[in-house]
């Protein structure tokens, strides 16, 4: 499917643009991540060291298909900002706008918004999301292009893997009032239904409760 422009297109019409024509109007449907973590496709040997430029030609013209064909956002869930943000100790944006356009002239190749994940093995390479803002330069900073809202796309439901107390000195209540304090535009936790030593939705529910009865104008603005 990555292989040329041609098998991108056939994927994009064949089963991208038919998808939305037929959820466009569901309220449920709110955006489509086009891939989860294509860092590891790119890096990893099992996962083929696709390049970049092949992976994010798919996103460009799936992109302009869902952009062309509905109103449904657009993102990528990143595993981490090394090939989501330009300059300093980053490999440059993957799935900017100049990037995407770049391998595919269309202007509708693009991403509605950043979806950055974040487990603590990023930590001493990165920071700490919840305590930084998206853009902005390290440690302040998480180094993502300000041009567009970000949330945390993936992150344990547990905090810190195998404990409940949040990120380091931190808990899961902190991690998430900071999270928007800072900037980011929202964090969801893997998973919902504990299917591996992430946590579930018990361990979660205190601080998404939390965040509802503290900032409920913000999550539903239209009530």
């Amino acid at each position: 499917m990555l292989a040329s422009d041609e098998t991108c297109d056939s994927f994009a019409n064949n089963y991208v643009v038919p998808f939305v024509d037929r959820y466009k109007n569901n309220p449920y449907l709110w955006s489509i991540d086009l891939c989860n973590e294509p860092d590891w496709i790119f890096e990893g040997k099992e996962c083929g060291n696709i390049p970049w430029e092949k992976i994010s030609n798919l996103f460009a013209r799936a992109a302009a298909a869902i952009h062309e064909n509905s109103g449904i956002l657009v993102t990528v869930g990143m595993g981490f900002p090394k090939y989501n943000a330009d300059g300093g100790s980053y490999e440059g944006n993957k799935v900017s706008d100049k990037f995407l356009q770049r391998l595919y002239k269309n202007p509708n190749a693009y991403l509605d918004f950043w979806s950055t994940h974040y487990y603590d093995w990023v930590g001493p390479w990165y920071g700490v999301p919840f305590y930084s803002t998206p853009s902005g330069s390290r440690p302040e900073g998480w180094g993502l292009d300000g041009s567009k809202p970000a949330l945390i796309g993936e992150v344990p439901a547990l905090g810190s893997k195998g404990s409940t107390k949040g990120t380091q000195n931190n808990t899961l209540i902190t991690d998430y009032e900071n999270a928007y304090l800072n900037g980011w535009q929202g964090v969801m936790p893997w998973t919902s239904n504990g299917v591996d030593g992430c946590g579930g939705f018990d361990d979660l529910v205190k601080a998404t409760k939390y965040m509802l009865e503290k900032y409920r104008d913000m999550i539903f603005p239209l009530e």
